[in-house]
């Protein structure tokens, strides 16, 4: 159906005029963002003093708000050296890293004739994400965790990757699900090089750059989280006492039950995510669009995360544009489910935060809505995937 609908637009409008309209659209979806984030911004104001200190020779282990892989310690730290002010080179880097993932997609379109769904999945869901598109570094890892996907037929290649984007956030390590089994192993040894080596450049820059490890063992359940919905919704209706605290630089749920469904929804997604795993090994997925698996296993590390900042949607965006570019992709649906559920809570990523900080009824009951969505949007699309991988496996059991 996705191929029919390609043929019949490419019919209705020329090459030159769709290209024309693709970037004109970037262009214009972007400019409406900048207006937001011209400001020096809190976060940035963070990245800046981790980069003095990391300068100094130590990372900000005291720091309870600092949870980040080594690489994002250098990266701070590459934009203070530089020249110019910490704010112009916070916003080329995002910049950048926008307008890279966009030619990355369309060289795809151009190259391998991969679908133009791909390149506007980006220009939708970047203008989704509003300022949060560059006000976090997130965009900036989400180029490495694309460039791990495009670059599938080098498995040493996308595995370095990988393993870049991965010092930079974590998720990007989930592009490693959708190499096929028999290069998994040198994609392996690629993101294990890259990451030990930014691991070794900032032990050497700084004390301290393994602190990350140890920083997330105290955080609780985020506002945000899917999780903390039902807690949320149990205020409202007087069942539970429920409040919010800023804990770890973010607004944590402080419930008598907040702990147990932390730790529910972490054992739910790695039951999730072992499960592909297996299926990878044994070989069953290797039929299915490698990005469509990358991208069930970001879903469901959304869905079940006990974080789930609202900038997490940037990493699904980037995987979903990379998905769409191929025309066998199962993941429309689940896609579409994943960029409707920013709609409900849109206002509250931004100015009126504080509404979901303070459990209003209105904020609570659209952040449901967004749960139910990414809920869903990850539960199907995991199961898409295993479920193929089910078929595939019954085709090669030997017979009677």
């Amino acid at each position: 159906m996705r191929s029919d609908t390609d043929a019949s637009s490419s019919q209705r409008i020329s090459p030159l005029s769709l290209w024309v309209l693709t970037l004109v659209s970037f262009v214009v979806s972007r400019l409406s963002i900048l207006p937001t984030v011209l400001e020096f911004r809190m976060d940035e104001v963070l990245y800046a003093e981790w980069a003095q200190g990391i300068a100094s020779g130590q990372f900000p282990v005291s720091d309870e708000r600092y949870q980040y892989p080594p690489g994002a310690g250098l990266y701070f730290l590459v934009l203070e050296v530089v020249p110019g002010s910490f704010h112009r080179s916070f916003m080329a880097s995002v910049l950048l890293a926008d307008i890279l993932i966009l030619v990355l997609l369309l060289l795809q379109v151009r190259r391998a004739k991969g679908s133009w769904w791909g390149p506007w999945s980006w220009i939708v869901g970047g203008a989704l994400a509003g300022g949060l598109l560059y006000e976090r570094y997130d965009v900036f890892s989400a180029v490495f965790a694309v460039a791990a996907l495009l670059a599938l037929s080098r498995p040493l290649a996308s595995g370095v990757a990988a393993g870049l984007g991965t010092a930079l956030k974590i998720w990007p390590v989930f592009t490693l699900l959708a190499v096929p089994r028999k290069d998994l192993f040198r994609a392996s040894i690629g993101a294990l090089g890259a990451l030990a080596i930014v691991a070794v450049v900032a032990s050497l820059v700084a004390n301290d750059a393994m602190s990350f490890l140890f920083g997330q063992t105290g955080r609780g359940l985020q506002i945000e989280s899917s999780l903390a919905a039902p807690l949320m919704l149990a205020g409202q209706l007087g069942i539970l006492p429920v409040t919010t605290v800023d804990r770890f630089g973010a607004n944590e749920l402080e419930s008598s039950f907040a702990g147990v469904a932390s730790w529910v929804g972490i054992a739910i997604a790695v039951l999730l995510l072992l499960a592909i795993l297996v299926q990878r090994l044994r070989g069953r997925l290797e039929s299915l669009p490698p990005a469509d698996v990358a991208l069930a296993a970001v879903l469901v590390f959304w869905a079940f995360n006990r974080v789930s900042s609202s900038q997490f949607f940037i990493w699904v965006a980037a995987v979903a544009a990379v998905a769409m570019l191929d025309r066998r992709t199962k993941m429309t649906v689940p896609v579409v489910l994943a960029f409707l559920s920013v709609l409900p809570i849109d206002e509250y990523l931004g100015p009126y935060f504080w509404a979901l900080q303070g459990l209003t009824l209105e904020a609570v009951v659209l952040q449901s809505v967004r749960v139910a969505l990414v809920l869903t949007s990850a539960l199907m699309s995991w199961w898409l995937v295993i479920s193929q991988s089910r078929r595939e496996g019954s085709r090669v059991q030997p017979g009677p």
